[in-house]
């Protein structure tokens, strides 16, 4: 509703509950995400907040906060999706669906499987009202690579560029 509010929610859900047997491969794929780096993030935001990096109760902040780890996540979510969905399964003919292909595969070219494209595109970014200004005071600092390591002092970095 939020990105696509011309879309009639009971025409296209947003998810279908599935019996565990048919589930199996999403919930392997969360643990991965989890382990891989779930934790990991949790873990720096709660340790910037208790060091001093950010101040909850600043709406300045926490506006540019939201917005930096957004792209943060972003980035490292599309990192992961890109490197769990090129994995090739094998083929078996009794499965609905795709089989015997990688999911970018399948998501790139359903018509090889029977399948049609229902992707919608979400700008994620776009809610933020000053997202251009930000993004060009973020290029300003010409930070080579977001990362959980440097979010924070990214984010001292950028708030007198913003906000003074």
């Amino acid at each position: 509703e939020i990105f696509h509010d011309d879309l009639e929610l009971h025409e296209l859900p947003a998810h279908v509950y599935l019996r565990s047997v048919h589930n199996i491969v999403i919930e392997r794929l969360w643990g991965h995400l989890q382990l891989d780096w779930g934790k990991t993030a949790v873990e720096v935001f709660e340790r910037g907040q208790l060091e001093g990096w950010y101040d909850k109760n600043d709406t300045n902040q926490q506006e540019l906060c939201k917005w930096l780890w957004a792209k943060l996540l972003q980035k490292v979510l599309k990192q992961f999706m890109k490197e769990q969905n090129s994995f090739k399964s094998r083929k078996d003919n009794k499965k609905p669906g795709p089989s015997g292909m990688s999911r970018n595969t399948a998501l790139k070219f359903p018509e090889r499987w029977g399948g049609d494209n229902r992707l919608l595109e979400v700008d994620l970014m776009s809610s933020a009202k000053s997202s251009k200004r930000w993004e060009a005071a973020y290029e300003s600092l010409q930070v080579q690579d977001l990362t959980f390591e440097n979010v924070w002092p990214v984010l001292k970095a950028l708030y007198p560029l913003i906000f003074v």
